[in-house]
């Protein structure tokens, strides 16, 4: 058998993800996307260890449900989907950690932004309203360290508030890690490079395992090759 070694992307990847997975002290959490099961991992892995969780996207929709929102058609398409598996657990974590856990307090759809419990019955919420965008960039902007995965709605159709996201952590000063398949693309969208932040992961799948605590069995091997 060959011997096996980590190669610099790899090496580059581990020592980024484990600053921010095994020690984020008092760092905030932009958790968005598309699947609620994926964050809530990594929110009962590093909760106790941030500041703030800043939730958007599905996840962030989910919560509000939880919370008692209606949100117009959204939380029938959010059961059609299958994204309402982890609902037990969120609302778990919101109603231990409901001082660290923000929650979207307007959204967009179609016709215009809403606030939770007033969006029309007949429409979809598809991302975070700019009342929402403001408050998360302006803790983003104060915050030492973030970790961004997933985007704040539907951005192919509907990019406002992932856009201002991104623009709020490329101005940042502070320790910037983007996660997920669909974060780390957002990067060239909105006319930035990987310089622009401090580490733009594009480990997929295996980033959200290795932020939610598991054991990821190649990189178990090579460190104890």
């Amino acid at each position: 058998m060959l011997d096996s070694y980590a190669g610099p992307v790899m090496r580059r990847e581990l020592e980024n993800c484990s600053i921010v997975r095994d020690d984020f002290k008092q760092g905030v959490l932009l958790l968005g996307g598309e699947k609620p099961s994926d964050i809530v991992g990594m929110m009962e892995h590093m909760v106790e260890d941030v500041e703030k969780i800043l939730l958007a996207g599905i996840p962030g929709e989910l919560a509000l449900v939880v919370e008692g929102y209606d949100l117009g058609k959204k939380e029938q398409w959010i059961k059609e989907k299958g994204f309402d598996t982890s609902m037990q657990r969120l609302e778990q974590l919101i109603e231990e950690y409901r001082d660290k856990i923000v929650l979207p307090e307007d959204l967009r759809t179609e016709s215009g932004v809403y606030t939770p419990g007033e969006v029309p019955g007949d429409e979809l919420t598809w991302d975070i309203g700019d009342e929402t965008a403001k408050r998360y960039c302006k803790v983003l902007s104060e915050a030492d360290a973030v970790v961004m995965k997933g985007p704040t709605g539907a951005f192919e159709d509907y990019p406002k508030g992932s856009e201002k996201i991104v623009n709020s952590l490329a101005d940042s000063d502070g320790f910037t890690v983007m996660g997920g398949g669909h974060t780390s693309s957002l990067v060239q969208r909105f006319g930035y490079s990987l310089d622009d932040f401090s580490h733009v992961s594009i480990a997929g799948g295996a980033f959200v395992k290795y932020m939610s605590g598991e054991d990821l069995p190649v990189v178990e091997e090579l460190r104890s090759g």
